[in-house]
């Protein structure tokens, strides 16, 4: 495995905001949903000043990110960045390897294999295919049209149970924007 230097200091503060017990339990948590500084706390048994250090620190190393909602701080990993780092273990030869060469016969392949009769058997694991997942769902939304959740959902549904799961990874890839329980598609360019 061949790291740059910088792709190297990344992956050491990556892996130093995992090395301390709490910040480690916190990640387990963001992991599942948002939560607040009171809500971690809560769960963690932590004082909430010791709480907001950790994700002072996590959120400086690119693994977490805070939106506003009125007076409530919501916390939530950034899943694209810890994916990308987690990417950069892996040798370049068999992360290069990892999917046939013609990418829409991998894409073909992937729903072929998570889909049938139009519905989603399961939710990939590997970050790849969820994607691939995800791009094809996302195609049930317009562009420049403000849903909010509960339709979102009932449009989720059609294809899989956990519609929670999927909106959340929809937004987490930014192929959707969420504010305030109104969800809107994003064009292609935003979407990794």
């Amino acid at each position: 495995m061949q790291l740059t230097d910088q792709e190297f200091d990344q992956m050491l503060a990556f892996l130093k905001v995992l090395a301390d017990r709490s910040r480690l339990k916190i990640v387990g948590h963001l992991a599942e949903r948002e939560y607040t500084v009171k809500e971690l706390a809560s769960v963690l048994g932590l004082k909430e000043p010791t709480v907001s250090e950790h994700l002072a620190m996590m959120r400086a190393n690119g693994v977490v990110e805070m939106r506003q909602e009125g007076t409530a701080h919501y916390y939530r990993m950034r899943m694209d960045e810890v994916h990308g780092l987690l990417k950069s273990f892996k040798p370049r030869s068999f992360v290069e390897n990892a999917e046939p060469a013609d990418s829409s016969e991998f894409e073909r392949h992937v729903l072929t294999h998570f889909f049938r009769d139009d519905k989603l058997i399961q939710i990939p694991v590997q970050f790849k295919k969820q994607l691939v997942i995800l791009n094809h769902l996302v195609k049930q939304f317009d562009f420049d049209v403000l849903y909010p959740e509960k339709q979102v959902n009932e449009i989720l549904k059609r294809f899989h149970p956990d519609c929670a799961t999927l909106r959340r990874l929809m937004v987490d890839n930014r192929l959707m924007t969420r504010s305030n329980s109104i969800y809107q598609r994003l064009p292609l360019t935003d979407a990794i």
